[in-house]
């Protein structure tokens, strides 16, 4: 049997359908209107996001379509801002249309196994699109579809999810709590364990702004004193995986201070990003990373069941020449926001 990620295989994808809030709400049926925040609209999440979810062969009593079909439709009446359709209101500012014009849902039969895909399921998985909706415009999210879901069987019984989702009105911790609430109503709960909560006013911006600190990753000059060794059009996407034995290699690499996994991965990658770049000893290099902000981060008050986008991009500099030539624990004093 191949295992790999090269292997070549076939998806046979039925009409797409849309599947709509099985009861409409008053405020759906009155076309409610709702604001995005300020988080939401701005214009790096103004695109689809792609995810896909691989699971191994289910109780053959278990219709892995139907069952999805029906949590998403029951799921639709409580998140049904998701149903709707976004526009641009006064100053190009993102609203969302509550009308109920339903997701998009097509169900796909793939003619291998799960297990044959190996590691061909991790990013940058070489088959998305057999597995994914087809969204011709990835950046066409006025007055599309918010949601595009595929449920593809295998042969062994095993499926994926793949989903495309509108970026500006979930982020990943808000696409998890959606998709936790189709999977309880699919066994049979009659509301969510979370309530969904909107409230995006939250994370609108002060009148007027204010600012407090200088965002690094907002910084549009460019501070490389040499053209890149290798253009970027020549860069590659990679999984790495970390297992127990790569992180603790890198503690062993510790003579003093206490940091988490996190730390010393990103400090690794930091350094070995950078190296490989052969930046200019004098560049001023960065590094940034995706930060939620719920559970009282940053002193944030987000309820728990906001699944809108609720998270920041902090940024670290430091000069290349010291983050090369630094041990791990150094590298922690950059200086970061």
């Amino acid at each position: 049997m191949a295992l790999s990620k090269n292997l070549i295989f076939n998806v046979t994808k039925k009409e797409p359908e849309l599947v709509r809030a099985k009861t409409k709400t008053p405020t759906s049926t009155n076309h409610e209107i709702k604001r995005l925040s300020d988080i939401d609209d701005q214009e790096g999440l103004r695109l689809f996001q792609r995810a896909i979810f691989f699971y191994q062969p289910l109780s053959s009593t278990i219709d892995p379509v139907g069952t999805i079909r029906y949590g998403l439709a029951k799921a639709l009446e409580a998140y049904y801002p998701l149903a709707g359709r976004v526009f641009e209101g006064p100053n190009g500012k993102l609203m969302v249309d509550c009308n109920n014009e339903g997701v998009v849902f097509v169900e796909a039969e793939a003619d291998v196994k799960v297990e044959q895909l190996h590691d061909g399921i991790l990013p940058p998985c070489p088959s998305w699109r057999k597995l994914l909706c087809d969204v011709l415009d990835s950046s066409a999210i006025v007055g599309t579809p918010i949601l595009f879901f595929q449920v593809t069987r295998f042969t062994c019984g095993g499926v994926s999810l793949g989903i495309v989702f509108n970026h500006t009105l979930l982020d990943a911790s808000g696409l998890f709590l959606f998709l936790n609430s189709i999977g309880e109503f699919a066994k049979g709960a009659l509301k969510p364990s979370v309530e969904p909560v909107w409230r995006r006013e939250l994370l609108e911006a002060r009148s007027p702004p204010r600012i407090t600190c200088h965002h690094y990753e907002y910084d549009q000059k460019n501070s490389s004193i040499k053209p890149l060794a290798y253009p970027k059009d020549t860069f590659i996407l990679k999984s790495i995986i970390f297992s127990p034995k790569e992180i603790q290699t890198l503690y062993n690499q510790l003579t003093k201070g206490r940091f988490s996994s996190f730390d010393v991965i990103t400090a690794c990658l930091w350094k070995c990003w950078t190296i490989a770049l052969e930046a200019h000893p004098d560049d001023i290099v960065r590094c940034s990373m995706i930060v939620n902000i719920r559970y009282g981060t940053f002193g944030a008050s987000i309820p728990p069941g906001y699944y809108g986008n609720a998270f920041a991009c902090p940024a670290a500099i430091l000069k290349a020449s010291t983050l090369c030539d630094s041990p791990f624990e150094h590298i922690d004093k950059a200086q970061n926001e």
